[in-house]
């Protein structure tokens, strides 16, 4: 069952993530936090990172598919949507309607989100953009495409 607390702090991520507010994450993650498996150490790093990303999706969208919480631990499955309208991660816009399904383990200190670990497929999300063919990856070539 979700502890209700979790449920506002992953509340709070949408509203930041959809709007692009990120000072909201003053309130949101702890000064030292950090994302496992990649460089972002501080809330600061955080914000810059999504600052960077934001402005080549707009009409976005976030959903809660589920979640289940013990103690100072959450574990969220979510979706976010939006429009590619300009360049995000060197892809220019498309106007494709993109989803990212993602999935994250959340520690809480304070009633603040301290460290992250997730995990997300970025490939369909490729795809959708355009900056990989539909149907890409395949397990293997078409018969007579080589290798």
């Amino acid at each position: 069952m979700p502890d209700p607390a979790h449920e506002a702090l992953m509340a709070l991520f949408f509203q930041a993530t959809t709007t692009d507010d990120y000072d909201i994450f003053d309130e949101l993650y702890t000064e030292d936090y950090e994302t496992e498996g990649t460089d972002v150490r501080s809330r600061e790093a955080l914000k810059a990172y999504f600052r960077a990303s934001a402005g080549g999706l707009s009409e976005k969208s976030a959903e809660l598919v589920s979640m289940v919480s013990e103690g100072d631990v959450f574990c969220a499955r979510y979706r976010l949507r939006g429009r590619h309208t300009g360049t995000f991660a060197g892809v220019p816009a498309s106007g494709n309607e993109v989803t990212l399904d993602s999935c994250g383990f959340f520690w809480v200190r304070d009633g603040r989100i301290a460290r992250h670990w997730g995990s997300s497929n970025p490939l369909p999300y490729l795809v959708q953009m355009g900056a990989l063919p539909p149907g890409w990856p395949r397990a293997a070539p078409p018969e007579g495409e080589g290798t």
